[in-house]
This record gives structure tokens, C-alpha cells and sequence, in this order.
């Protein structure tokens, strides 16, 4: 797989692994009926599937670093912002405000600097 694609696919898998932690987290789903704390959130499938995702995410990301310099993959890693910024819109229903969007932005820009710098 090419390394610019690995990268992408471990940013999304990243960024889906935390919205499902968080709802996991705070009981959304079929299991938050459930009053056991600790219980519910081993129970809950949100929990093992951002595991899963997580664990996906993190072995993209070593494909991509085998073939990039690690100045280069980190930042665009970088990436997970626009894509949490936009799940956790979407299915936590989050508020997404200009100044997080501001700051999403100016994180990239700095990652896609660095990225031109590595690719000179």
C-alpha cells in the first residue's frame, strides 16, 4: 500500500476509534440501560470496536513510517483533527464552533508545511 494512503487510512481509523471510545464512554448504544459502570463499559461494543480501530490505526501508521521519514508521517497525522471534527459532528452531534475550526486549520497548515519541507 502506498505510504500517502496508509497514512490517510490510519488517520480515519484513528479518529473513528476515539468517537467510538467516547461512546463507550458515555454510554450511548444498546447497553446503556446498564447501571454498572465499570461492567457496562467492558460490555460495550463501542468499546471493543475503538480498540480494534485504534489497533488498525496504529499498524497503517507503522506501514507508513517504514517508507517515510517519521518528520513527515507524524505531522500529517495530523489529518485525524479534520476527520474527528467531523464524526464527532455527525454522530455525537457535537458542536463545532469557528474557533475549533480555526484551530483545526492552522494545525494542518503547520502540517502541511512540515510535509513540503520533507518532501524537498
Amino acid at each position: 500500500m502506498e505510504p500517502v494512503l496508509s497514512i490517510l487510512l490510519a488517520s480515519a481509523a484513528n479518529a473513528m476509534s476515539q468517537v467510538m471510545l467516547k461512546m463507550a464512554m458515555t454510554g450511548q448504544g444498546p447497553e446503556r440501560r446498564r447501571r454498572d459502570g465499570a461492567l457496562r463499559i467492558l460490555l460495550s461494543p463501542y468499546l471493543w470496536a475503538g480498540i480494534g480501530l485504534f489497533a488498525v490505526s496504529l499498524s497503517l501508521y507503522l506501514s507508513s513510517i517504514r517508507r517515510l521519514d517519521i518528520t513527515v508521517a507524524f505531522p500529517a497525522m495530523g489529518l485525524t483533527l479534520v476527520f474527528v471534527l467531523v464524526l464527532s459532528r455527525l454522530l455525537l452531534r457535537e458542536v463545532v464552533d469557528g474557533w475549533k475550526v480555526a484551530g483545526m486549520a492552522a494545525i494542518l497548515f503547520g502540517a502541511l508545511l512540515v510535509a513540503a519541507g520533507g518532501a524537498a
